[in-house]
């Protein structure tokens, strides 16, 4: 019996492996598991066509692509789509649909997801991150619709999304060819696509709890939701259908829409983790699928691998599909390089099983790069993973100015790790943004920094907490929590309110205020401060909403007495730093208006002054103030010291005895044990 790939002669009987390139021998027992699409797709019409040139595949991965097939493309073999040497595991990235035939073990929802469709015109499937959803419908369900005759467009993206779709059909006007309107509404760019292909046009929002972000705004969460309902009412049911995915745990906030999408909830499907079933199908089926030179020997799979796979979140039930094709990935390379290219117990066992390669697939990628950007590629990782992030970062987020992270590091940075395939980048309005390959890689760089992210949430709550407190009862943070924050929150990114609210409670406190400063040095921080201290510039960017306005006014107490001069050279934030009787309004509102405008906050505070306060009382307030802001700003510091002398003593001497007041317990402390050692 001779190999029939190498013609390698000396074969053993009974032989599952070629010994000498590694094919499996037993094609009689081949596991086949080509998708079979059910034609049951009740209402869909098939795409006419005469309309399609060509096969389509058009627009960006992570905006908006579009799948059609032409007539020889349904009869053809997808193996077409699938480059030379394309690796039979994904590692981190989501599947596409050129992916089909290495999708494996989820026939059975993807024959749910299509048949749904042609029951009910908006299908919606739900499951937990990474849990494949993506997967599942660029790999499955899109191919699967696509062969019968559908129209496929695969959203992503939510800020723009009439926009970015209108641009994926330009892109593939040659193989389809549609006219399109300039500056369409949802509905119009619908009806053009159905009116020139006589066919069901399928919308897949994929990722949907992105939609619900706080980057998209209230009017464009509104235009979609609005467009999609006129769109629904335009387009007869025949001809439009609509897939969602999104999260589990945001399910429940889709309720609100359902008088706009009747369809919205009824009969949603969920998406659970792989069955070990599944899991042994998904792994060894790619190999066999294409032939791949590697294999699995002996019955590794079944006894180590997908137990082991199983047991790495006992939390959650069944196999993660991110951590299955890492771990496969992982021993695909390693397998490669050997001769015979087998997968076997030896090799796994030294791996230290499927944990040891999760533990160590990240450190020996960060662990390639030189000391100082392995340290800064971690840190931006475990940035952009950190709550309240957003899903794609522009790099001037991960900067840090006096930690180590210019933004020309933090760009080499950003490419490095692209080309290692644990970012994606996309470009938007000329600049780009960075995001994770997939979710899996996500959840494995929380799952790597461990204690360190977990504290991440920690602030982030502890934050909240401080903001509701102060909502309900003007309650103000507690010495403790503003330490914990100061400490451990140096990746918060506050609302300008927040920020304000912490420094007033640093004041409160007789905390450090220099801490507190940077994050009202923003550009929205500064425009809200403006917004409050010039209330009738034209030229006032409107960054703050009123509920913004109104809480920051009460923490810097504007509610009371205005400036007595109605064109004088200072506002309501400066008059309030000179006037208001309670010192804590005092000192926060003199640093708001510092963190607006360093260089002219004093000048600003001095004519406040000659208007609030007058002989011993006025120079007393001003060395309050100096002294406030020199202790904050080592900058206005060195400007003190151009007063008079007087003032320049007098600002000293509060000062010093905010010192001796601040550190009164540790004086205390080495008083007492000075006394006992003497004595």
């Amino acid at each position: 019996m001779n190999c029939p790939k190498c013609g390698f002669d000396q074969l053993p009987e009974g032989a599952r492996f070629c010994p000498n390139c590694g094919r499996s021998l037993e094609r009689q027992t081949r596991v086949e598991i080509r998708q079979e699409v059910e034609q049951n797709l009740g209402r869909v019409i098939g795409v006419q066509t005469g309309a399609i040139h060509g096969d389509v595949y058009g627009g960006d991965i992570f905006e908006v692509q579009v799948y059609a097939l032409s007539d020889t493309g349904r009869i053809a073999s997808w193996r077409r789509f699938l480059a030379e040497g394309t690796p039979p595991y994904k590692f981190l990235a989501s599947y596409s649909a050129q992916d089909r035939l290495l999708f494996k073990a989820r026939d059975t929802e993807i024959k749910q997801v299509v048949r749904q469709v042609g029951e009910q015109r908006l299908v919606v499937v739900y499951g937990l991150a990474g849990v494949g959803k993506t997967s599942l419908l660029a790999a499955g369900v899109i191919p699967a619709l696509i062969d019968s005759g559908a129209l496929v467009v695969h959203i992503h993206d939510y800020h723009e999304p009439v926009k970015t779709i209108r641009a994926a059909l330009a892109a593939s006007a040659e193989q389809l060819p549609i006219t399109l309107p300039d500056e369409p509404t949802f509905p119009v760019l619908v009806r053009a696509v159905v009116e020139a292909t006589q066919g069901s046009l399928v919308l897949v929002f994929d990722q949907f709890e992105r939609l619900l972000k706080p980057s998209v705004s209230d009017e464009q969460r509104g235009a979609l939701i609005g467009g999609l309902a006129e769109a629904w009412q335009a387009v007869s049911p025949d001809f439009l259908r609509l897939i969602i995915s999104i999260r589990e745990d945001v399910l429940g906030q889709l309720g609100p829409w359902r008088a706009e999408l009747p369809d919205l909830l009824q009969s949603p499907i969920q998406l659970t983790p792989l069955s070990r079933a599944q899991a042994q199908l998904a792994i060894e089926g790619p190999l066999t699928e294409l032939d791949f030179p590697v294999s699995f020997v002996g019955g590794l799979v079944t006894e180590q691998l997908v137990p082991d796979l199983d047991e790495l979140t006992p939390s959650l039930p069944g196999i993660q599909p991110p951590q299955l094709q890492i771990v496969c990935h992982w021993l695909y390379q390693e397998a490669r390089e050997r001769r015979p290219p087998h997968i076997d117990a030896r090799l796994y066992n030294e791996a230290k099983g499927a944990a040891g390669i999760m533990a160590r697939y990240l450190e020996d990628t960060l662990q390639s790069q030189p000391e100082p950007q392995r340290v800064l590629a971690r840190q931006v990782l475990v940035t952009m993973a950190s709550p309240g992030v957003g899903p794609w970062v522009p790099p001037e987020k991960l900067v840090v100015n006096g930690n180590g992270r210019s933004r020309e590091k933090v760009l080499d940075v950003l490419e490095d790790l692209v080309e290692a395939e644990l970012l994606v980048p996309r470009a938007v309005n000329s600049h780009r943004e960075y995001g994770f390959a997939s979710d899996g890689v996500a959840q494995e760089i929380r799952r790597l920094a461990g204690p360190e992210l977990e504290r991440r949430y920690q602030v982030e709550d502890e934050l909240e907490r401080v903001w509701s407190g102060w909502l309900a009862r003007e309650a103000l943070a507690t010495r403790g929590q503003l330490r914990y924050l100061c400490e451990f929150g140096d990746h918060l990114a506050p609302r300008p309110v927040q920020a304000l609210l912490l420094l007033r409670c640093a004041v409160a406190r007789d905390e450090p205020a220099a801490p507190w400063l940077p994050w009202l040095r923003t550009d929205e921080a500064r425009a809200l401060i403006r917004q409050l201290e010039e209330p009738d510039a034209s030229d006032l960017p409107k960054y703050a909403s009123r509920s913004n306005l109104s809480y920051a006014a009460s923490l810097l107490d504007l509610s009371t007495d205005q400036p007595p001069q109605k064109n004088a050279p200072f506002g309501p934030v400066a008059w309030s730093a000179a006037s208001d009787p309670d010192p804590v309004t005092r000192q926060t509102a003199a640093l708001a208006s510092a963190a607006w405008d360093p260089y002219q906050a004093p000048t600003r505070l001095d004519w406040a002054l000659r208007s609030a306060e007058k002989g011993w009382r006025r120079r007393s307030r001003r060395a309050e103030l100096r002294g406030t802001l020199g202790d904050a700003d080592s900058e206005i510091a060195k400007a003190n010291e151009d007063l008079p002398l007087l003032d320049r003593f007098l600002t000293w001497w509060w000062r010093a005895r905010r010192r001796i007041f601040r550190d009164r317990h540790r004086l205390a402390a080495l008083t007492l044990g000075g006394a006992v050692g003497a004595g």
